[in-house]
């Protein structure tokens, strides 16, 4: 069973720091990108998308974001490079 974990912890509303470890620099920096057009913190992003971060490559223990993408409004992923589908 693949490991899955929200990235936006509900009962400490905030960013689930282990979550977030598990997220490569490109995946960050996408958040930063999203951070700064929208003029929002990572934590409200993390929120409103209700993102959470999905086993991808057992191999290469890399993880993918599913949620509520902010710049287009559906729902997609983002991959470990930081590229966004839906």
């Amino acid at each position: 069973m693949p490991y899955r974990v929200s990235l936006y912890d509900h009962g400490t509303f905030a960013v689930d720091f282990d979550a977030y470890n598990l997220l490569t620099d490109a995946q960050r920096a996408r958040f930063a990108t999203w951070s700064i057009q929208s003029g929002k913190p990572v934590v409200e992003i993390a929120r409103e998308g209700k993102f959470v971060v999905e086993e991808y490559n057992t191999e290469h223990n890399t993880f993918i974001l599913t949620g509520v993408l902010p710049h287009c409004g559906l729902f997609g992923g983002m991959t470990p490079d930081g590229f966004c589908h839906t």
